[in-house]
């Protein structure tokens, strides 16, 4: 007789502790009171962090993740322990961040409160290139390996526009980097845009019937005084 009013009260025992817990959860309140964004960029990849700042009105755990706003992809996430009242943090920026908008939302975890502030990775001067490649026609496949090469052509293409409409494209051949710059290139700025290389004579005109030199090119694409991308490929 006596095992079963023990039971009962167990049992509202529990349910009473678990309402506690979900009413304790849902007065909690989390802020977002800053968030900012550092980047440096070099030749269209970028290094910097994240650093944020917040409230919450209880202790314990929140997940911070950053979220690319035009794609839905988010880019990372973190766990951290906070105690109730101000918090601050930090973290690096993912592997090749794009220019762009991202929300930094801070939540309770596992359930809760959260909270959401958009920040801007910002494009720099030069632009941003996120595809680059070299082929053996003017429409041809990608490669990095080509034989007997006459021709190569470099393609290029930017997620973020330069502050300039001009684009000056540098060729260099193999050979000691001293001396093996081949020529300067220049056009109107584009978001796909291409250029190639070939032999000719010391007086220009059209592409001799000649093989180019065995061994890694490059072309190299400034904008705006600044290198945006370089791409090689190999001749053999």
């Amino acid at each position: 007789m006596l095992g079963k009013p023990v039971a009962v009260l167990l049992g509202v025992g529990l349910l009473l502790s678990g309402t506690a817990l979900a009413a304790q959860r849902t007065g909690s309140a989390v802020t977002i009171t800053n968030a900012s964004v550092t980047a440096q960029w070099k030749e269209s990849y970028a290094k910097g962090q994240v650093s944020f700042a917040g409230t919450k009105t209880t202790a314990g755990e929140v997940q911070v993740s950053l979220r690319n706003v035009a794609t839905g992809r988010v880019m990372r996430t973190l766990r951290l322990t906070v105690g109730a009242g101000s918090f601050t943090g930090s973290f690096r920026l993912p592997a090749r961040p794009l220019p762009g908008i991202y929300r930094l939302r801070v939540k309770e975890f596992p359930t809760g409160a959260a909270a959401d502030r958009d920040v801007e990775i910002p494009a720099p001067s030069e632009g941003v290139i996120d595809e680059a490649s070299m082929s053996a026609t003017k429409n041809g496949r990608r490669m990095t390996v080509i034989k007997n090469a006459k021709i190569i052509y470099a393609h290029f293409h930017f997620i973020a526009r330069p502050q300039t409409n001009t684009l000056t494209f540098k060729w260099q051949k193999p050979g000691n980097p001293q001396v093996r710059f081949t020529g300067y290139a220049k056009k109107p700025y584009a978001t796909d845009v291409s250029t190639f290389v070939c032999v000719k004579s010391t007086s220009g005109g059209s592409c001799l019937d000649k093989p180019l030199r065995t061994g890694k090119w490059y072309c190299i694409v400034y904008a705006a005084g600044k290198v945006v991308k370089r791409q090689d490929v190999r001749v053999t």
